[in-house]
């Protein structure tokens, strides 16, 4: 079922650029017709996804940089500057909890 959708969805797409062919006189038709529109189809696909991985890594690419600017013009921390910070805190919070433990004591 997928394999006849996938065809379909090909021929679909491959008549549509032989569209402009069709106004040519003495075209042949029939069988042959289908099986270019299938090839053209299945390229105009392949071309398509093709450009739009290129497009999508491009795209990528500018926002993160864009997000690196913001990131530095207001001042963020870094993840491993947090995480650095994080590891601070957890062994002063020890380090007052072992001296309040040590006050207690008599």
């Amino acid at each position: 079922m997928n394999d006849s959708l996938t065809k379909i969805f090909y021929q679909t797409l491959g008549l549509i650029s032989l569209t402009r062919e069709s106004l040519r006189p003495n075209q042949e038709s029939g069988p042959d017709k289908r099986k270019d529109a299938l090839t053209e189809g299945q390229k105009v696909y392949e071309q398509f996804i093709q450009n739009t991985a290129e497009k999508r890594e491009e795209l990528e690419t500018q926002m993160s940089r864009i997000f690196q600017k913001i990131a530095e013009n207001l001042q963020l921390g870094t993840q491993a500057e947090i995480k650095a910070l994080q590891e601070r805190i957890e062994a002063l919070e020890a380090e007052v909890a072992r001296l309040k433990a040590e006050k207690t004591k008599p």
